[in-house]
Parts: structure tokens; C-alpha cells; sequence
């Protein structure tokens, strides 16, 4: 993501065009679960922690420490 600010302006507007997209398609589907937060709120963190397990995935962590990452962060979430 750091050569993000370098890319063509053209490039930038589909990257963040679908992130939004896909921020709110999340929304959406965690509405349906009626949660006390407001779900634009979650799909936010949501789609902040896979960026985070993204990177460190790359940086070839182990697939339990994922699992294990995963698993505590669903249960976080089903508490929202």
C-alpha cells in the first residue's frame, strides 16, 4: 500500500471506488444481524483487521496464528 499515493489517478479511483463498494456491501450484510453498533462502523473494522492480517500473512505468519487471530476477532465482533 505504500506505492498506493504513486499510482495513475485513474488506478487510485478503482482501488477506493470498489473499497467503498465493498464497505458497503459488508454494511449491509452485517445489518442483517442486527447488531447494537451501527454497521458501517463494523464493516469499517472489518475490513481494517483483513488489511492488517493481509500484511501479515505476507510476512509469512503462521496460518494457526491467523486462525487464531480470526477466531478472537469474530468473537469480538458477534459481541458488537
Amino acid at each position: 500500500m505504500r506505492e498506493f499515493a504513486i499510482l495513475p489517478d485513474e488506478a487510485y479511483g478503482v482501488v477506493t471506488e470498489n473499497r467503498a463498494l465493498l464497505q458497503r456491501l459488508l454494511a449491509m450484510n452485517i445489518e442483517t444481524e442486527k447488531p447494537r453498533m451501527a454497521p458501517s462502523a463494523i464493516a469499517e473494522m472489518v475490513l481494517s483487521f483483513f488489511s492488517g492480517l493481509c500484511i501479515e500473512r505476507n510476512l509469512k505468519s503462521s496460518k494457526a496464528s491467523s486462525t487464531r487471530k480470526i477466531e478472537n476477532f469474530m468473537t469480538a465482533l458477534r459481541r458488537l
